[in-house]
């Protein structure tokens, strides 16, 4: 489509021209293949709001078991607190 001489018999042709040298160009679309487009475009989104949901899914499951394990940490570090306090006092009152 690069002689000028096609270009220029389209856009002398009027407004039919123009809307013929847009569609060979790929600016203007068919509505079958818009409509596939559409489709397309909604299969995408559709996958997309189930990997979104499922990954959601996964950071509250990660997020549960985190929890889980920072809480029996803390649990531990005060147990250990108190163990440790328990045996300085031992120790600071002497043998017995």
């Amino acid at each position: 489509m690069t002689d000028p001489n096609i270009i220029s018999y389209l856009l002398n042709a009027g407004f039919g021209g123009v809307i013929l040298f847009l569609f060979l160009k790929g600016y203007v679309f068919g509505k079958p293949s818009m409509d596939k487009e559409t489709r397309t475009a909604d299969q995408w989104r559709k996958l997309y709001e189930t990997e979104r949901a499922a990954h959601e899914l996964t950071r509250k499951g990660h997020a549960e078991e985190t929890r889980a394990a920072l809480q029996s940490a803390a649990e531990g570090s005060k147990t250990a607190a108190v163990l440790l306090a328990e045996i300085k006092s031992r120790l600071s009152e002497g043998p017995r």
